[in-house]
């Protein structure tokens, strides 16, 4: 989610990456009186936000043209 303030000189962003937690494989065997429960439980939940301000006084320059008298074509 982007948010823009003061004349789009501010933004905010927040993005969440696996907020249920649900990227962790778990997995449950159940063979011949063998119980095996593997659970790869990493921490994979991600939050994190972005704050941005731009200041004032950029001019954007024009590119000069390129002499291309000296390539020899």
């Amino acid at each position: 989610m982007k948010w823009n303030f003061a004349k789009e000189k501010m933004s905010l962003s927040v993005y969440c990456n696996d907020i249920f937690n649900t990227s962790s494989p778990k997995l449950t065997v159940d063979y011949k009186g063998q119980n095996f429960i593997m659970d790869n439980s990493f921490y994979s939940r991600l939050v994190y936000a972005i704050f941005i301000y731009k200041f004032g006084g950029f001019k954007d320059k024009t590119a000069k043209k390129i002499d291309t008298s000296r390539f020899g074509h």
